[in-house]
């Protein structure tokens, strides 16, 4: 408990977290993207369609 609570390992641990948090949110993020992407091209596509 006492060797977990000094800064440089708990800093290195945060450090490798909120890079692959970050990965994984800029991933989320394109396939939001990509979905948004979809439906409005299906949408616009329906909508000149018509």
């Amino acid at each position: 408990m006492e060797r977990e609570s000094t800064a440089s390992p708990g800093r290195g641990r945060c450090a490798r977290g909120r890079r692959r948090r970050n990965e994984e949110g800029r991933q989320r993020y394109n396939a939001q993207l990509i979905m948004i992407r979809r439906e409005f091209s299906i949408t616009w596509g329906l909508h000149h369609a018509v």
